[in-house]
């Protein structure tokens, strides 16, 4: 088949989150599977080509339109901006390539203008709407822009000849959010490189140590960093020795749209405990196998999370991990057997459980990070790309 799978976010320039990652997931899963793999994304600079095997992707860099500042408040001008270079960068493409399918994500509206004049079928994946981030984040936008957000999402997803889900919870949520009535929707996880993630002994196993915990993810409200730093004094009051290493790019989704990096610095100096906490800046996805094989505990305490990507790779690592019970991926843990699920939003709920896992020995750690990799082991990126091989060739079929 030939494939176009379009995502604004995609590695190495432009692939720092969780879309991202998938997005490249999949494609390196479908070209071992023999299929032609086109990838439109964003670029930084100006329009480039790179071809890497059997994927090639071309990145666009919109033009902004004078005036275009003043309307961010009020309309998705750089989403709806986007989307038409998008539409039109498909169409070129297609002249010559003649896709047999498309794969767009929901976020930002990037079908948006495609969805209303497609030329071959297209399926949507959806990582994680915008309404998320209304909902959860203590964002300041206007109602009008919350609503065309919420608008331009929505109707690229009502239009797919078939939607993707990565989990029960983010499917469920969302068909209950948009009053999705077509039952064209399926859930097929998202894969993971676990040939990249796995186990391995460090310079530091076996020996004395100084016990951490490792969260990895944007320092924003919805990621439930706040919940972190409010368990910390929990956690270090029957544990002092124990170190937290907080990965990720801050945001300004604090109170009255402050820094949340500032915000939680701020919380562990006022309960003098800033000295047990590391923040490190946001890394490549391969520089973060270390930090993975390293800590002790694997933290993911989001007021919602459509998958977690981190704890996946973390699980995939064979460590223990706490994440919210409403995760997508709390649907493959086994509570108390492959990892640990926590209520959202509660601290002392997380605290608990980082202090339940720190007492156990070496071994009884092991073990469950051996559970927790057993569980992940199905979610290769041939596996998956199976799984998306077969849907397209179903959807095209019809």
């Amino acid at each position: 088949m030939i494939i176009c799978l379009v995502c604004r976010e995609f590695p190495p320039e432009s692939g720092v989150s969780g879309t991202g990652t998938y997005m490249h997931s999949i494609a390196k899963g479908l070209e071992r599977l023999g299929h032609q793999i086109t990838v439109v994304s964003y670029s930084r600079s100006g329009e480039t080509q790179t071809t890497d095997g059997n994927i090639t992707v071309y990145r666009i860099r919109p033009k902004t339109f004078k005036g275009s500042g003043r309307l961010q408040k009020w309309a998705p001008v750089w989403f709806l901006n986007y989307s038409f270079a998008v539409y039109k960068k498909l169409v070129q493409l297609n002249r010559q390539l003649r896709f047999d399918i498309i794969q767009i994500p929901e976020w930002g509206g990037e079908g948006f203008f495609f969805a209303r004049r497609p030329f071959c079928p297209f399926v949507v994946k959806v990582h994680g709407p915008l309404f998320l981030n209304h909902r959860f984040d203590r964002n300041h936008k206007t109602r009008i822009l919350k609503y065309l957000e919420n608008w331009m999402e929505k109707s690229v997803v009502k239009r797919a000849d078939a939607v993707i889900y990565s989990s029960r919870a983010m499917q469920n949520l969302t068909r209950e959010t948009w009053k999705l009535k077509r039952n064209n929707s399926v859930v097929i996880e998202n894969p993971i490189d676990l040939n990249a993630f796995h186990p391995k002994k460090t310079a530091s196993d076996g020996a004395e140590r100084t016990p951490t915990v490792l969260y990895v993810g944007r320092l924003e409200y919805r990621k439930g960093i706040h919940v972190l730093y409010r368990a910390i004094p929990l956690v270090m009051n029957k544990n002092p020795d124990v170190r937290f290493v907080i990965i990720g790019s801050d945001t300004r989704t604090g109170d009255k749209g402050r820094s949340i990096l500032s915000e939680t610095k701020e919380f562990l100096e006022r309960k003098d405990l800033l000295h047990g906490v590391t923040f490190i800046g946001p890394q490549k996805r391969a520089d973060l196998v270390d930090y993975y094989r390293r800590c002790d505990i694997f933290v993911m305490p989001s007021l919602f999370e459509p998958v977690g990507f981190t704890a996946i790779e973390a699980m995939a690592c064979g460590k223990p991990v706490v994440v919210s019970s409403n995760a997508g991926i709390a649907e493959r843990i086994e509570d108390g057997l492959s990892g640990y699920l926590i209520e959202p939003g509660s601290a002392s709920a997380l605290a608990e459980k980082i202090n339940f896992i720190l007492e156990l020995n070496q071994k009884q750690r092991e073990k469950i990070g051996a559970a927790a990799r057993g569980a992940v082991n199905p979610l290769s990126f041939e596996n998956i790309g199976r799984e998306l091989e077969n849907l397209y060739q179903d959807i095209i079929g019809r």
